[in-house]
């Protein structure tokens, strides 16, 4: 009786260890699909971060380049402002016989001095347009960051 007793209590056993097995195979493969859904959202997800990311820098280069042609431009104009002012200066001491070419000359001064102010307005503005935008830049990557290690810390549990 003895024998039948530890001989049933090994079958119990066993079927019952065979079936802890198949809930345990059952759950894993559960885990791994769940798993396998949860990486594919996470590289959707990282791919929308990337090409944000990619849009943002394209968006900071840009506004880098107009910025480099403003300045380049506004040289150009100081520059010109600079050669015009020595032209007007030296008008002036000639002025006995050339009062005609020095009211040009200072005519032409005012248009260029006008046209820097304007131009310096302009940089003024895409200055701060580019600060902006960098500011904002900097905020969606905070945010996109922020987002991306949610993400993760999902994905960790």
């Amino acid at each position: 009786v003895a024998l039948l007793l530890v001989t049933v209590s090994l079958h119990t056993s066993a079927n019952r260890w065979r079936e802890l097995q198949l809930q345990l195979e059952d759950r894993e493969d559960a885990h791994h699909a769940e798993l396998a859904t949860m990486q594919l959202k996470f590289k959707t997800k990282c791919g929308g971060v990337d090409k944000a990311m990619a849009a943002l820098e394209k968006e900071r280069d840009l506004g880098r380049v107009k910025l480099r042609e403003k300045t380049q431009e506004l040289t150009a104009k100081k520059q010109e402002v600079a050669q015009l002012q020595r032209a007007a200066k030296e008008a002036a001491s000639r002025r006995a016989g050339v009062e005609q070419e020095l009211t040009d000359a200072q005519e032409t001064n005012r248009e260029k001095e006008a046209a820097v102010a304007s131009a310096g307005d302009e940089l003024e503005e895409m200055k701060q347009t580019s600060f902006d935008a960098l500011r904002s830049c900097r905020e969606r990557t905070g945010v996109l960051k922020r987002g991306l290690q949610g993400s993760s810390a999902v994905m960790a549990e």
